[in-house]
């Protein structure tokens, strides 16, 4: 309420002008010549709008207290973490395609334990020499060679994350 008395006396010192008479406008309010003022209707709508805004900041921020009262984490925190999780997921993505990639194209491929998330973990240690070499035609290996590529450009264009 404090705010919005000095926002008030604010505009009205802003907006206060020499008093001139304005031709055919009744007084508004008894005994005073507040009405006759040039600047008295244009004052008006000001302060009325600058209620509105008041009033409108006020719905606002019981809004966002709300909210924030509902979330256990603040959205930062909770954003920053979705983004870690979504990097090692699209990693983890990424070395798996690359395995599989060379797993299709022959080569001998030696997987280690990889990170686990949400306590499962993605591939067990073992060697994929037992596949043993496959012939691929000209179309799969463009393809696979195309996806490897891909997934590449995905992981590099994750934004970097700033340490503090």
């Amino acid at each position: 309420m404090r705010r919005r008395n000095e926002l008030t006396e604010a505009i009205l010192k802003a907006l206060q002008t020499p008093n001139r008479p304005v031709q055919g406008t009744p007084s508004t309010f008894g005994k005073t010549k507040i009405a006759r003022n040039v600047v008295f209707k244009s004052a008006a709508s000001v302060l009325t709008a600058s209620e509105l805004l008041i009033g409108e900041y006020d719905r606002l921020d019981k809004i966002i207290v709300g909210m924030r009262d509902t979330e256990p984490e603040g959205v930062a925190e909770a954003w920053t973490e979705e983004v870690d999780k979504t990097a090692r997921l699209l990693k983890i993505g990424a070395e798996t395609a690359i395995k599989n990639v060379k797993r299709v194209l022959g080569a001998d491929v030696e997987v280690h334990d990889t990170e686990n998330i949400d306590g499962e973990t993605l591939v067990n240690g073992e060697t994929m020499e037992a596949l043993g070499k496959m012939e691929l035609n000209y179309e799969l290996h463009k393809t696979l060679l195309f996806a490897e590529r891909g997934v590449k450009k995905m992981v590099k264009s994750l934004p970097e994350l700033e340490e503090d």
